[in-house]
């Protein structure tokens, strides 16, 4: 509106708001006005300041009249309409920007909203304070009510409320209430009324969200919604048979609706059981956990089908249904076995603190996970260090709690902790030592250092002046466990002081005490200068060898004070480690450390971790910083001399690290690493192997190639003896891409002779391994295939889009395969984000496959939900559907609609490459919006994309004729003033193709030679391999024709062969650039044969002329071509 461009305009409206208001408010678009404030939003906000902070002029319409409601409905109705949906796109980018709630508010006046989105405005705000503190909370609400911008949304809120959504009404509410405005003020009451005036038409996720609002209410009227909505949902129950309506509903009614209501629901349920999906056994778990009920018959039956389908649910699912079991106090002990053994065949896939919230769940719950305990104690003896404070705390409570016997690991696993506790114990407050202590004593391991802090008199008084003032962690446990011996902290005390004679001992004395190191020699050939000698020279921390023998005796010192070295100090270099953030910043420190020869890989590997994300130019800047450091020399000429210590599969990842850091293949150290893997070689386990062949993978001397050779002949000789299926895989992944091809043959071959034994795990393994050393066994991989397919199930969405990379990789296709991933992951897209389906749909797409269901549901989301696209979602979104040219039916419309406040929203920001893409593969879908095609068009854009397009493949050209072609050819509706890409100078593409000869030799023997034209360019873009001149008066029924034509049509037909990039694999659906060209075409004139090459070529002879017979007499009829009896055809 131009009269509110300037403050003037804005003055003049305020003075004769209510006179607009009333003479003609469809015209206006939510322009900012003045309101007068009358009442706030609590009963606590009546005072004078309020009122004149809230006197301040801000953005909605004053009403004096009696019927204001009303009107204001109805005007919010006609506005919502004509709202542009960019600035409402605009609106919702601003409040993710926002981090608090004043923050939220500060700004509104420059943006116009509707009523719907006061909802999202109050929801933002709850979100900033949402993670914070009750007193700061406290602060904040007081900010937030007495902000005049807050006043005025609730004062706007309570006259247009019965306009609103119905689930925003509900997420108002909810968030109106949290934020601490008052349940008995104006607003909340108001949205409490209009809520139950439209009661009966809330849908199902309407009423969960005001159901959740209503839960913590206390005010009579919000206790009367709920009473409401219980009576509503009581009529319903027994018309309802769908499982996933009555779960639903289960979490609509709460925990405290009445005991019958929910009986009945659970009964409802109960009935319905023969029709349970893996899915409603979950949600049934929750739902039951959710209104607190203990359906015992039910819960079996779910517990019995979880655990016969336990490959079907993720590890947040898992342990949801744990925590469900302990909050309705229900134990089922075949499912917590089959939990148990799941998480133990599949740990590898678990982080650690997945694992630990599944124990802690099992802890809660009085069970032993026997297999679980096992598998997690066997790598945490691997792998200590990374334990934090609580997480070691939670290990050691999980196992002495449970008095797991682990045999004769106990010792091993209790000592790996030890370095752990002790790097953790200067940190440790009382608590959490007291903890510590406590549960090594259940396992009878009673450690001097915590104890011998422990047992200081302020740190016991300080404990027990907690456990009097409150139920401390201490007493809490100690209750719970009624053991006498520790009823109180000087009970633990004593026990402590009784125990020392049996540790007493001085070894932890000992340390490794760094001494000084001459340097002799450097890591590279080109590191020779007197510069880096003179640096080099320094005083750094290890032994001077000047005798000939000198690498045995470093040998044997290392074994010597390898023993010795006090392990905190140990995991003191790795704390250092992972906080350093350059490799210079690694290398500074490290003369304050006592270091092994092992560790040295570590640091290595750090160097390598702090630049591996650079580019190559930063990576050469960094390199060179590296190889100048005189650390760096001295870690070389000690690794060069020490190396025959190390351990197998530290030689190998400091291997690997060392030659991407930079350090020259021919450089003593790597030739020295290199020779003594080759002599330790039939030494190394197969984990020791993969690392070592990744690290040679890239490496192109010739001791490098030798080694590698060596490592081929040594596995050949074992590949007949092994018969385990997960062994084999691991060879693959050793052998590499470059093995010799009977090698890998001979490898696959094996693992196919064992296809019987295969397990789930196994099938996804072996796409892996195929993959890695990029052999195409067909016959394996159907198998695997065909395995996969029948369990999808029991994957991963991770696992899946792997399987499919892999896919394209080997250039392998499987119509089942990818028909079964595509529906199941239709059927739990629920649980998946957004990114993870593109990630598949980008998958499938590059593997020329079309996901039918998928792209459905997918479409389906979007149309719901499609603000939260990016950029780069955006493109990938359009690409997959143009692409594929899908058919989206009678939803096309909504799809393009959704999309487009979107697109609007992103176009200032996008540079000319994504604009051209967006343009393009809207073009596909034959459709032209105005405002990108506007900006694409302009002469600067067209030469920057023309410019960018000559440095590698023509991609932009294409593009750019393609989109020229649609814009001419289809004509659409454009304001005349637009440019068209016809005037600019587009560089001619290079077409060029050849045609079949068998076709051609077939087409001149049915219509003659003269009336066939082959290899035609139409438009300088389109290739047609023949173009058949008929008699205007011959009718020429077409193979598959794409409109219908005029006589002058008929007298030309384009037959254009179709090769398998033209196809969705599986099925004769044409891809979206083969649809157009037919399109364009058909408005060229000419009538168009699509012909599916591969389909043809498999004809006899005989058929094949007769198919095409069919084309050009008019007497035959019409046929199409090629068109597959089923869908699974390759």
């Amino acid at each position: 509106m131009n009269m509110h461009k300037s403050g003037l305009g804005m003055l003049r409206c305020a003075l004769r708001s209510t006179l607009l208001w009333k003479c003609d408010i469809s015209i206006m678009k939510q322009v900012p006005l003045c309101y007068n404030i009358k009442s706030l939003a609590s009963t606590q906000l009546g005072s004078d300041k309020n009122k004149a902070l809230a006197s301040k002029s801000i953005r909605y319409y004053s009403h004096s009249a009696p019927d204001a409601a009303k009107e204001s409905t109805a005007a919010t109705e006609t506005t919502e309409v004509q709202q542009n949906e960019a600035e409402k796109n605009a609106l919702l980018v601003y409040l993710a920007g926002c981090k608090s709630p004043t923050e939220v508010l500060d700004e509104l006046n420059r943006y116009s909203i509707s009523v719907n989105e006061i909802g999202k405005i109050f929801f933002r705000m709850w979100e900033c304070i949402e993670e914070m503190n009750s007193e700061q909370k406290q602060m904040k609400f007081k900010l937030i009510i007495e902000h005049p911008e807050f006043s005025a949304l609730c004062e706007r809120l309570m006259i247009e409320a019965g306009a609103m959504k119905h689930h925003a009404l509900g997420r108002t509410l909810y968030a109106a209430v949290n934020l601490g405005v008052s349940q008995d003020s104006r607003v909340v009451q108001t949205l409490l009324r209009v809520a139950q005036e439209h009661l009966n038409q809330f849908d199902l996720n309407s009423l969960c969200i005001l159901s959740r609002v209503l839960h913590d209410m206390k005010s009579r009227n919000a206790l009367a919604l709920r009473e409401a909505i219980w009576l509503l949902l009581k009529d319903h129950i027994y018309e309802t048979s769908n499982v996933a309506t009555l779960t639903k509903l289960m979490n609509v009614v709460g925990k405290d609706s009445p005991l019958k209501l929910k009986k009945q629901l659970a009964s409802k349920v109960f009935s319905l059981l023969s029709e349970f999906t893996s899915v409603d056994n979950f949600y049934i778990f929750s739902s039951m956990a959710n209104i607190d009920l203990n359906h015992t018959h039910l819960l079996d039956t779910c517990s019995k089908k979880l655990a016969e389908n336990i490959h079907d649910y993720s590890i947040a699912q898992l342990l949801k249904v744990l925590r469900c079991c302990h909050k309705m106090k229900y134990r089922n002990y075949t499912l917590f076995s089959s939990i148990s053994k799941h998480m133990a065949l599949t740990i590898d896939m678990c982080t650690d603190q997945q694992v630990l919230k599944i124990l802690q769940a099992f802890e809660k719950l009085i069970f032993r996970p026997v297999e679980l305990l096992d598998v997690f104690a066997e790598r945490i003896i691997q792998e200590p260090e990374y334990l934090s404070v609580n997480e070691l705390l939670t290990v050691l409570r999980v196992f002495s709690m449970a008095n797991h016997d682990l045999k004769d690991k106990k010792t091993e696993f209790l000592s790996s902790l030890m370095p752990v506790i002790e790097l953790h114990l200067p940190k440790m407050s009382p608590g959490p030592l007291l903890s510590l202590a406590f549960y090594l004593s259940l396992m009878q391991h009673f450690p001097p250092k915590p104890l011998e802090i422990l047992l200081q008199p302020r740190t016991v008084e300080c404990l027990m002046q907690s456990s009097q003032n409150g139920p401390g962690y201490s007493r809490s446990e100690e209750s719970h466990l009624n053991m006498n011996m520790h009823k109180s902290g000087l009970g633990m005390l004593r026990c402590a002081l009784r125990s020392t004679l049996l540790w007493k001992c001085d070894i932890s004395i000992m340390k490794q005490v760094p001494l000084c190191y001459n340097i002799k020699s450097l890591a590279s050939t080109q590191l020779g200068s007197d510069k880096n000698k003179a640096l080099a020279s320094k005083s750094i921390r290890y032994y001077s060898h000047s005798a000939p023998d000198a690498a045995k005796e470093s040998t044997a010192a290392t074994e010597t004070t390898e023993v010795q070295q006090n392990e905190a100090e140990k995991n003191a270099l790795l704390v250092y480690l992972a906080g350093c953030k350059s490799p210079t910043e690694v290398l500074d420190e490290l003369n304050r450390y006592s270091i092994s020869v092992n560790e040295i890989g570590k640091i290595f590997f750090r160097m390598w971790e702090c630049i591996e994300e650079m580019n190559s130019e930063q990576k050469q800047i960094k390199f060179k910083l590296i190889i100048e450091h005189p650390e760096f020399s001295a870690l070389c000429e000690r690794l060069m001399i020490e190396a025959g210590a190390m351990k197998h599969h530290a030689l190998g990842r400091t291997l690997y690290a060392a030659v991407n850091l930079g350090v020259s293949q021919d450089s003593r150290v790597v030739q020295t690493l290199l020779r003594v893997a080759q002599e330790h070689l039939n030494q190394f386990d197969l984990n020791s192997l993969c690392i070592l062949s990744r690290a040679l993978h890239d490496m192109k001397s010739r001791n490098a190639l030798a080694l590698r050779e060596a490592i081929w002949l040594l596995l050949k000789d074992h590949i007949y003896e092994t018969s385990n299926v997960a062994t084999l895989t691991k060879l693959m992944n050793v052998v590499g891409k470059d093995s010799p091809l009977k090698l890998k043959k001979q490898l696959a071959s094996k693992v196919f002779s064992l296809s019987s034994e295969f397990t789930s795990v196994d099938n996804f393994y072996i796409f892996s391994s195929m993959a890695n050393i990029d052999v195409k066994h067909t016959h394996l991989l159907d198998t695997c295939s065909k395995k996969l397919a029948e369990n999808i199930h029991d994957y991963s969405f991770t696992q899946l889009l792997k399987v499919l990379r892999c896919c394209y990789q080997m250039k392998y296709r499987n119509y089942t395969l990818f028909s079964s991933i595509s529906k199941h992951m239709a059927l739990t897209i629920d649980m998946c984000t957004d990114q993870q389906v593109l990630k598949i749909l980008q998958a499938f797409e590059k593997l020329i496959f079309r996901p039918v269901e998928l792209l459905d549901v997918f479409a389906e989301r979007i149309i719901q939900e499609p603000e939260y696209l990016s950029v780069n979602e955006l493109l990938t979104v359009l690409r997959v559907f143009s692409m594929a040219n899908h058919d989206l039916k009678d939803k096309k419309t909504e799809f393009l609609s959704s999309l487009m406040p979107v697109i609007e929203l992103h176009l200032p920001k996008m540079s000319p490459g994504p604009l051209l893409s967006l343009t393009f593969y809207l073009s596909l879908m034959q459709h032209f919006p105005p405002k990108p095609l506007e900006i694409l068009l302009q002469p600067r854009t067209v030469e920057c994309l023309m410019q960018s397009s000559q440095d590698g493949p023509e991609k932009n050209s294409y593009m750019l004729y393609a989109l020229n072609l649609s814009l001419r050819l289809e004509n659409p509706p454009l304001p005349s003033s637009m440019s068209s890409l016809t005037k600019l100078n587009l560089p001619s593409l290079d077409i060029n193709h050849r045609v079949d000869q068998e076709i051609r030799s077939l087409i001149r023997e049915i219509v003659g030679r003269d009336a066939v034209q082959e290899a035609v360019v139409e438009q300088g873009f389109y290739f047609i391999d023949f173009v058949i001149s008929l008699p205007v008066q011959e009718e020429t029924p077409g193979l598959q024709t794409e409109g219908a034509g005029s006589s002058q049509c008929a007298q030309r037909i384009a037959l254009i062969t179709v090769r398998e990039n033209g196809l969705c694999y599986g099925t004769n659906h044409y891809r979206g650039n083969v649809v157009r060209k037919a399109r364009h075409l058909e408005k060229l004139g000419y009538k168009t044969v699509l012909v599916p090459y591969n389909y043809f070529d498999l004809m006899p002879e005989a058929e094949k002329i007769e198919k095409l017979r069919s084309i050009f007499q008019p007497q035959m009829q019409k046929e199409i071509i090629g068109e597959p009896k089923t869908e699974g055809i390759s």
